[in-house]
């Protein structure tokens, strides 16, 4: 455990001790099917649930568990830090550069693209950070990451 990183000690403890933190296929869920999910609306609430998996699956380990990021100076930070994603401006922004910033990843930063996700996942994430710690940026369907994806 580490301590010292509010939301980390939890998180920690939780991860050694549960399935909801193993990747998806390790505990029986399949991973989210392309060509069925891109064209599913899925409520804010599934979307929600989806995301916090994915969240804690792929994300976590940088912009820490209640999406305070690390600062530059943390032993465990990139060179630059990790930003926040509580407060942010991408999360409660325009969908289209938070979708293009976790899809293609940011060059010359840590954060790397999530192309390898299907649009489901990557919907279900963005949704996530855009509705947790007191974001207030409205939910992303897998049909706009795949016109993102696509470059329109």
């Amino acid at each position: 455990m580490q301590v010292g990183v509010p939301g980390r000690i939890a998180l920690s403890a939780l991860m050694a001790t549960s399935t909801a933190f193993l990747p998806a296929a390790s505990y029986g869920q399949p991973t989210a099917q392309k060509s069925e999910d891109d064209t599913k609306t899925f409520l804010l609430a599934d979307l929600m649930q989806r995301g916090e998996k994915v969240y804690i699956n792929n994300c976590v380990h940088c912009h820490q568990g209640r999406g305070q990021g690390l600062p530059a100076n943390s032993p465990h930070g990139a060179r630059g830090g990790v930003p926040a994603l509580a407060g942010s401006k991408v999360a409660n922004g325009s969908k289209e550069p938070h979708i293009d910033t976790v899809l293609n990843g940011r060059p010359q930063t840590a954060m790397q693209p999530f192309k390898h996700l299907s649009n489901a996942e990557l919907a279900a994430v963005i949704t996530y950070t855009r509705n947790s710690w007191g974001n207030k940026g409205g939910e992303v369907q897998p049909a706009e990451v795949k016109t993102r994806r696509k470059g329109k």
